[in-house]
């Protein structure tokens, strides 16, 4: 993603109890009926350039997070994120 077409930056709580700030790039909503958040978050990668000196690149990762673990942004705007509904299972239905 580039900085032209990040998303919004969210909170998000980690497994391990971490919290960081990631950039939005999808709402999901499973076909249960639970939404997730698409999110990248930005880590540095080792780079050795020719000269042999190394540098930290950055290296974008891309996970999901549950909504429960995904937190707004005060005075963030994310209505322009994308949006995607599986159809939903119901119970009775084939």
């Amino acid at each position: 993603m580039t900085e032209e077409t990040a998303g919004p930056q969210i909170d998000v709580a980690l497994p391990d109890g971490q919290r960081v700030r990631a950039q939005l790039t999808e709402k999901t909503q499973a076909r249960d009926g639970a939404w997730w958040f698409r999110l990248e978050l930005s880590l540095c990668e080792q780079t050795e350039l020719p000269t042999g000196k190394t540098t930290g690149d950055p290296w974008a990762v891309e996970f999901l997070a549950p909504a429960d673990k995904v937190h707004p942004l005060q005075g963030v705007d994310y209505s322009h994120a994308p949006v995607t509904r599986h159809e939903l299972h119901r119970c009775g239905s084939s």
